[in-house]
């Protein structure tokens, strides 16, 4: 799929994000690698270890809970 930017930016059809498991509403992260623009679904996990479960929100971060 070719797409032009224009104005508001760059606007992907609704069937792009479904295929990728992306939803409204849903967290995106996106960045740059490799000169190439990365957008993928965040994740939450701790800010620390990584992990997947037990989380805390503490000032807007999610943090391993005990």
């Amino acid at each position: 799929m070719e797409r032009k930017m224009d104005e508001i930016g760059l606007l992907l059809p609704p069937e792009t994000w479904e295929h990728v498991g992306i939803k409204m509403g849903d967290a995106l992260e996106v960045y740059v690698h490799d000169n190439a623009i990365v957008i993928k679904k965040s994740v939450l996990s701790c800010l620390y270890w990584r992990a997947l479960e037990n989380l805390a929100t503490i000032d807007n971060h999610s943090v391993c809970g005990s």
